[in-house]
Order: C-alpha cells, then sequence, then structure tokens
C-alpha cells in the first residue's frame, strides 16, 4: 500500500501554490532575507575602507606628483648642489612608492572568507602593484639619466681645469692669472670630487 502511494505520488502533478509574491509572508519573508544578506555584506565590503591608505593613489595625485618631480628635476645642465637636492628628491619619492608596493601587499589578504561571500583581491593587489611599480621605473629613469647628466658635467669642468692648466705660458702676467686660477681651482675640483662621490651615495 505504501508502494502504491509513493508511486502514485512520484507521477502526481504539484498543486498551484498556495501564496502569491503579493500575499505578505512572502514580502515579509523576503525582506528578511534581504536584511540579513545585507548584513553579511557589511564585513567584506568593509575591506575597501582599508584600501583608504592609498586615496593619493587612486586620484591620481601620486602620479601627478611623480611626472612633475621627473619634469622639474631633470634635465639641469648646471652642476651645483641642485643636483644633489634633485636625487634626494627622486629617491625620497621612490622610497614612498616602495612603501606603498609594501603596504598594498599587506592590506588585505589574497582571499578574504565570509559568510555567504568569498572575496578575492588577488587580482587588483596585483594591478595596482603593477601601476606603482611602472611610476617607480619612470622615476628610476630619471635617476639614472640625472645623474648621467650631471657626470658628463663634472667630467667637463675637470677637462677644462685641466686644458687650463696645461696652456702654454707666454709671459709672467698669465703666469700670475695661472696661479690665481690654480688656487681657485682647488676648491672647485674638491666640490666636484665630492659631488661626483656623492652621486655613488645617493
Amino acid at each position: 500500500m505504501v508502494s502504491d502511494m509513493m508511486v502514485q505520488c512520484r507521477h502526481r502533478k504539484m498543486n498551484e501554490c498556495s501564496v502569491a509574491l503579493s500575499d505578505f509572508v512572502v514580502i515579509d519573508v523576503k525582506k528578511r532575507i534581504l536584511d540579513k544578506i545585507n548584513d553579511y555584506y557589511k564585513a567584506p565590503h568593509s575591506l575597501l575602507e582599508k584600501f583608504n591608505v592609498l586615496d593619493k593613489f587612486f586620484s591620481g595625485d601620486k602620479a601627478d606628483r611623480v611626472m612633475k618631480s621627473i619634469r622639474e628635476c631633470v634635465g639641469s645642465n648646471t652642476v651645483n648642489n641642485d643636483t644633489g637636492e634633485n636625487l634626494q628628491l627622486l629617491g625620497g619619492i621612490c622610497q614612498e612608492i616602495e612603501t606603498m608596493i609594501e603596504t598594498i601587499k599587506n592590506v588585505v589578504p589574497d582571499v578574504s572568507h565570509f559568510a555567504m561571500f568569498e572575496v578575492r583581491c588577488f587580482e587588483l593587489k596585483d594591478l595596482l602593484t603593477r601601476q606603482l611599480r611602472f611610476l617607480l621605473s619612470l622615476v628610476l629613469d630619471a635617476v639614472n639619466e640625472e645623474n648621467r647628466n650631471h657626470m658628463m658635467n663634472i667630467s667637463t669642468r675637470f677637462q677644462e681645469i685641466a686644458n687650463t692648466m696645461i696652456s702654454d705660458i707666454t709671459d709672467s702676467a698669465e703666469l700670475r692669472q695661472l696661479q690665481e686660477f690654480v688656487a681657485k681651482s682647488a676648491i672647485t675640483l674638491s666640490d666636484l670630487n665630492e659631488q661626483y662621490i656623492g652621486l655613488f651615495l645617493i
């Protein structure tokens, strides 16, 4: 008998639903489910707040500052303390970018598990890291160019001093001028040597 009833139930069509979408019970259940989903969503949504430390990067301020610094620092043909300051400025920007890259690595886990939700941040973190590394490469290229230009300027100054010192002397007046030039050059050579060494320390 039981088996006969099971066979009949298996082949019998279900009756029409006893409730409609406009019924209070359906509306109430849907609201409670939605409220529960919203509650569960708060935890994964809070991950966005952890990226607030990168606001300057997201807004484009960091990229604008990098490009502005590169334009201001690169291309100076003078041999003075400005080059050292420029290299220090660019070096500071490099450190800031490297710090941001490390921050991205640890700001959130690659995969976070929550009730009802799984948040995967690996691709986002990888994209942000690649963009920052691109900015870093621009700064490093600028540092190399500024360093190379400054080294060429130093070499030119050294050569000018050397050419003057080995020039032929025709009278005592030129000899006196050469002696004064040599005395002044000692200070210049010392300054150029400090700049030359400083380029390797920056």
